[in-house]
Protein backbone atom coordinates (compact mmCIF):
# COMPACT_ATOMS: atom_id res chain seq x y z
CA UNK A 1 0.00 0.00 0.00
CA UNK A 2 3.08 2.44 0.11
CA UNK A 3 3.19 4.72 -2.58
CA UNK A 4 7.04 4.86 -2.43
CA UNK A 5 7.34 1.43 -4.95
CA UNK A 6 11.16 2.50 -5.29
CA UNK A 7 11.64 2.23 -1.11
CA UNK A 8 9.32 -1.08 -1.56
CA UNK A 9 11.33 -2.41 -3.86
CA UNK A 10 14.78 -1.92 -2.21
CA UNK A 11 13.20 -3.95 0.83
CA UNK A 12 12.03 -6.89 -1.35
CA UNK A 13 15.23 -6.72 -3.17
CA UNK A 14 17.42 -6.92 0.30
CA UNK A 15 14.81 -9.65 1.55
CA UNK A 16 15.43 -11.92 -1.42
CA UNK A 17 19.33 -11.41 -1.18
CA UNK A 18 18.89 -12.97 2.82
CA UNK A 19 16.71 -15.48 1.86
CA UNK A 20 16.51 -16.53 -2.13
CA UNK A 21 13.03 -18.26 -1.93
CA UNK A 22 11.09 -15.90 0.15
CA UNK A 23 7.25 -15.83 -1.70
CA UNK A 24 5.99 -12.89 -0.72
CA UNK A 25 9.15 -10.73 -1.21
CA UNK A 26 8.80 -11.93 -4.91
CA UNK A 27 5.07 -11.50 -5.05
CA UNK A 28 5.22 -7.51 -3.80
CA UNK A 29 8.02 -7.56 -6.51
CA UNK A 30 5.65 -8.34 -8.36
CA UNK A 31 2.89 -6.13 -7.33
CA UNK A 32 5.44 -2.91 -7.83
CA UNK A 33 5.95 -3.60 -11.33
CA UNK A 34 1.58 -3.85 -12.12
CA UNK A 35 1.87 -0.30 -10.15
CA UNK A 36 4.30 0.33 -12.92
CA UNK A 37 2.33 -0.93 -15.46
CA UNK A 38 5.20 -3.62 -16.30
CA UNK A 39 2.79 -6.51 -16.39
CA UNK A 40 5.56 -8.79 -18.12
CA UNK A 41 7.60 -8.15 -15.24
CA UNK A 42 4.85 -8.59 -12.88
CA UNK A 43 4.62 -11.95 -13.99
CA UNK A 44 8.44 -13.31 -14.07
CA UNK A 45 7.61 -11.92 -10.10
CA UNK A 46 4.45 -13.99 -9.37
CA UNK A 47 5.55 -17.06 -11.07
CA UNK A 48 8.89 -16.84 -8.98
CA UNK A 49 6.43 -16.33 -6.02
CA UNK A 50 4.15 -19.51 -6.97
CA UNK A 51 7.42 -21.68 -7.24
CA UNK A 52 8.64 -20.76 -3.99
CA UNK A 53 4.59 -20.80 -2.42
CA UNK A 54 1.97 -22.54 -4.66
CA UNK A 55 -0.53 -22.61 -2.10
CA UNK A 56 -1.47 -18.79 -1.63
CA UNK A 57 -4.62 -18.08 -3.66
CA UNK A 58 -3.96 -14.25 -3.79
CA UNK A 59 -0.72 -14.88 -5.82
CA UNK A 60 -2.73 -17.05 -8.76
CA UNK A 61 -5.93 -14.32 -8.79
CA UNK A 62 -2.89 -12.20 -9.24
CA UNK A 63 -1.28 -13.51 -11.65
CA UNK A 64 -4.65 -13.83 -13.97
CA UNK A 65 -5.14 -10.03 -13.52
CA UNK A 66 -1.75 -9.77 -15.61
CA UNK A 67 -2.99 -12.01 -17.92
CA UNK A 68 -6.08 -10.13 -19.03
CA UNK A 69 -4.10 -6.39 -18.67
CA UNK A 70 -1.90 -8.07 -21.61
CA UNK A 71 -5.21 -9.54 -23.44
CA UNK A 72 -4.84 -13.28 -22.65
CA UNK A 73 -7.80 -14.59 -21.20
CA UNK A 74 -7.53 -18.01 -21.55
CA UNK A 75 -4.79 -18.41 -19.48
CA UNK A 76 -5.91 -15.42 -16.82
CA UNK A 77 -8.67 -18.17 -16.89
CA UNK A 78 -6.51 -20.85 -15.51
CA UNK A 79 -4.84 -18.61 -12.72
CA UNK A 80 -8.57 -17.77 -11.18
CA UNK A 81 -9.37 -21.25 -11.46
CA UNK A 82 -6.47 -22.23 -9.79
CA UNK A 83 -6.76 -19.79 -6.84
CA UNK A 84 -10.31 -20.94 -6.27
CA UNK A 85 -9.07 -24.39 -5.82
CA UNK A 86 -7.31 -23.00 -3.05
CA UNK A 87 -9.77 -20.83 -1.57
CA UNK A 88 -13.44 -21.57 -2.76
CA UNK A 89 -14.88 -18.41 -0.84
CA UNK A 90 -12.41 -15.82 -2.88
CA UNK A 91 -15.30 -13.14 -4.31
CA UNK A 92 -11.96 -11.05 -5.79
CA UNK A 93 -11.41 -14.51 -8.06
CA UNK A 94 -15.27 -15.24 -9.00
CA UNK A 95 -15.22 -10.84 -10.20
CA UNK A 96 -11.83 -11.59 -12.21
CA UNK A 97 -13.39 -14.82 -13.78
CA UNK A 98 -16.40 -13.23 -14.61
CA UNK A 99 -14.48 -10.58 -16.75
CA UNK A 100 -13.00 -13.14 -19.00
CA UNK A 101 -15.75 -15.14 -19.85
CA UNK A 102 -17.14 -15.14 -23.35
CA UNK A 103 -20.49 -16.47 -22.21
CA UNK A 104 -22.50 -14.00 -20.73
CA UNK A 105 -24.50 -16.55 -18.70
CA UNK A 106 -21.51 -18.00 -17.59
CA UNK A 107 -20.29 -14.67 -16.63
CA UNK A 108 -23.36 -13.57 -14.67
CA UNK A 109 -22.62 -16.38 -12.83
CA UNK A 110 -19.64 -15.69 -11.56
CA UNK A 111 -20.62 -12.08 -11.07
CA UNK A 112 -23.57 -13.40 -8.58
CA UNK A 113 -21.02 -16.12 -6.74
CA UNK A 114 -18.91 -13.47 -5.79
CA UNK A 115 -21.89 -11.11 -4.56
CA UNK A 116 -22.85 -14.04 -2.36
CA UNK A 117 -19.65 -13.80 -0.58
CA UNK A 118 -19.32 -10.64 -0.49
CA UNK A 119 -22.76 -8.36 -1.03
CA UNK A 120 -21.19 -4.72 -0.83
CA UNK A 121 -18.25 -5.83 -4.04
CA UNK A 122 -18.69 -2.78 -5.95
CA UNK A 123 -16.50 -3.88 -8.78
CA UNK A 124 -18.55 -7.28 -9.04
CA UNK A 125 -22.18 -5.17 -9.23
CA UNK A 126 -20.55 -3.06 -12.07
CA UNK A 127 -19.72 -6.06 -13.97
CA UNK A 128 -22.98 -7.18 -13.81
CA UNK A 129 -24.75 -4.11 -14.52
CA UNK A 130 -22.20 -4.00 -17.76
CA UNK A 131 -23.50 -7.72 -18.80
CA UNK A 132 -27.20 -6.94 -17.71
CA UNK A 133 -26.87 -3.93 -20.40
CA UNK A 134 -25.67 -5.53 -22.85
CA UNK A 135 -28.13 -8.15 -22.54
CA UNK A 136 -30.77 -5.68 -22.74
CA UNK A 137 -31.75 -5.63 -19.19
CA UNK A 138 -31.73 -2.10 -18.62
CA UNK A 139 -33.45 -2.07 -15.67
CA UNK A 140 -31.43 -4.82 -13.41
CA UNK A 141 -28.18 -3.12 -15.11
CA UNK A 142 -29.02 0.20 -13.50
CA UNK A 143 -30.03 -1.62 -9.93
CA UNK A 144 -26.57 -3.03 -10.42
CA UNK A 145 -24.85 -0.11 -11.24
CA UNK A 146 -26.48 1.73 -8.17
CA UNK A 147 -25.78 -1.33 -5.61
CA UNK A 148 -21.92 -0.58 -7.04
CA UNK A 149 -22.42 3.28 -5.94
CA UNK A 150 -23.67 2.68 -2.97
CA UNK A 151 -20.63 0.87 -2.08
CA UNK A 152 -18.48 3.27 -3.67
CA UNK A 153 -19.44 6.31 -4.32
CA UNK A 154 -16.59 7.90 -5.95
CA UNK A 155 -16.61 4.95 -8.66
CA UNK A 156 -16.84 7.08 -11.72
CA UNK A 157 -17.35 4.26 -14.35
CA UNK A 158 -20.46 2.78 -12.46
CA UNK A 159 -21.60 6.95 -12.72
CA UNK A 160 -20.81 6.90 -16.27
CA UNK A 161 -22.30 3.78 -16.94
CA UNK A 162 -25.51 4.37 -14.77
CA UNK A 163 -25.73 7.52 -17.36
CA UNK A 164 -25.40 5.48 -20.56
CA UNK A 165 -28.80 2.95 -19.03
CA UNK A 166 -30.79 6.00 -18.27
CA UNK A 167 -30.03 6.98 -21.66
CA UNK A 168 -31.31 3.68 -23.04
CA UNK A 169 -34.28 4.42 -20.87
CA UNK A 170 -34.65 8.03 -22.23
CA UNK A 171 -34.20 9.14 -19.16
CA UNK A 172 -32.13 12.26 -20.34
CA UNK A 173 -31.75 14.68 -17.25
CA UNK A 174 -30.98 11.84 -14.91
CA UNK A 175 -28.18 10.83 -17.08
CA UNK A 176 -26.85 14.37 -17.12
CA UNK A 177 -26.48 14.30 -13.57
CA UNK A 178 -24.45 11.12 -13.50
CA UNK A 179 -22.32 12.79 -16.10
CA UNK A 180 -22.12 15.55 -14.08
CA UNK A 181 -21.11 13.41 -10.43
CA UNK A 182 -18.44 11.53 -12.58
CA UNK A 183 -17.10 14.45 -14.03
CA UNK A 184 -17.10 15.98 -10.09
CA UNK A 185 -15.22 12.93 -9.50
CA UNK A 186 -12.63 12.98 -12.21
CA UNK A 187 -12.62 16.12 -14.42
CA UNK A 188 -10.33 14.65 -16.91
CA UNK A 189 -12.17 11.91 -17.72
CA UNK A 190 -12.78 11.72 -21.74
CA UNK A 191 -15.43 9.11 -22.07
CA UNK A 192 -17.63 11.08 -19.81
CA UNK A 193 -17.11 14.65 -21.97
CA UNK A 194 -17.91 12.65 -25.00
CA UNK A 195 -20.54 11.38 -23.00
CA UNK A 196 -22.76 15.09 -22.34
Amino acid sequence: QASNFTEVEGICRRILFLDPQHAHAAYLLGMVAYRRGQYREAIEFLRQAIAFNGTVAEFHSDLGEMYRLLGNPAEAATCYRRALVLRPEYPEAYNNLGTVQKNIAEAIDYYRRALALRPDYADANYNLGNVFRIQGNVQEAIESYHCALKSKPDFVDAYHNLGNALVDQNRTQEALACYRRAMAIRPDNDKVHSAM
